[in-house]
């Protein structure tokens, strides 16, 4: 099971830096100029390892999934138990497409230079990406009428996640920059972080609207006064507890951190607003993760609506 959890978080974590910081660089950065996506030195290295993240990820994932069906540990897998997995299962079909269409994506952000085609391409293929893991999880199982809402509920709680969590990688690069000091740096941050604000909560809606229709898919309201007994729900309230967490971090850089640095652009003393934003971001970006840990656990348990 710790490898399979493993597996999905990397995974996790490569698809919504691909998709995320990709559409940071369309939506967030000037099209042209010093600071531009294309003039910058970190946006491809991010989108290659991100990518890399995902193919090793996807392949670690079908190797623990062969070894699990199989009743054999990871050093004793061999060809004929993946190929079983492959040919033979639903999930198996879709983790060999998720596998190629992330070596495609790994392949296009290495051959390709930095351009809006890259940049267009990578969000695209990270869509279809991040869509994919509805097909290998919880939202795809749901049977009758409510399978294509659990599975629509699901596709969009990934997107949305992505978006947020692929800026935050993006934010990051921009704030550890030795250029931070710049005038031009400083004013570029300040407008991503005034324009991404504009869609936090947007963001925040459809990440709860999403999960609340996904808890009630996987809970069920029978079992909503036993769910913090068991396993699961203990990993489910923590989520949630970590989840508020980014939410508090989230207002106090949008209503505090962001206005304290429009301040200190104009009297050219930033030093100390962009240290308070580095330190937030990074607490954020670290919780942002624990979420995606705790997902890939949650992933592997079996919901209470199943017991």
């Amino acid at each position: 099971m710790w490898a399979a959890s493993i597996a999905r978080f990397l995974q996790y974590a490569g698809a919504t830096g691909l998709f995320g910081a990709a559409l940071f660089y369309l939506m967030l950065l000037p099209p042209d100029g010093n600071t531009s996506a294309g003039a910058l030195r970190w946006p491809k290295p991010l989108l290659v390892a991100s990518s890399l993240l995902l193919f090793l990820g996807a392949l670690l994932s079908l190797a623990a999934q062969a070894a699990t069906m199989n009743g054999i540990s990871l050093d004793k897998l061999d060809m004929p138990s993946v190929s079983v997995v492959l040919t033979d299962t639903q999930w198996g079909h879709a983790i060999a497409a998720r596998i190629a269409l992330s070596f495609v994506t790994l392949l296009t952000v290495v051959l390709i230079k930095p351009s809006l085609r890259l940049w267009q391409a990578t969000c695209l293929l990270g869509t279809v990406l991040l869509a994919s893991f509805a097909w290998t999880g919880h939202g795809a199982s749901t049977e009758g009428a409510g399978g294509a809402v659990h599975l629509i509920a699901d596709i969009a709680h990934m997107i949305a996640a992505g978006v947020w969590l692929g800026a935050l990688f993006a934010f990051l690069a921009l704030l550890c920059l030795p250029k931070t000091q710049d005038l031009e740096q400083q004013t570029t941050l300040f407008n991503a972080l005034k324009d991404f604000s504009g869609v936090g909560s947007a963001l925040v809606a459809v990440l709860v609207v999403s999960g609340l229709i996904n808890s009630y898919f996987l809970i069920g309201l029978d079992h909503i006064g036993q769910v913090f007994q068991s396993p699961y729900g203990v990993l489910l309230s923590l989520k949630l507890v970590v989840f508020s967490g980014m939410l508090v971090l989230a207002g106090l850089n949008r209503f505090r951190l962001t206005p304290a640095l429009e301040k200190s652009i104009p009297a050219g003393d930033t030093a100390y607003a962009i240290a308070a934003l580095r330190h937030s971001l990074i607490l954020e970006t670290l919780a942002g993760l624990s979420v995606l840990a705790l997902v890939a656990a949650l992933g592997m348990m079996e919901p209470p609506i199943a017991l």
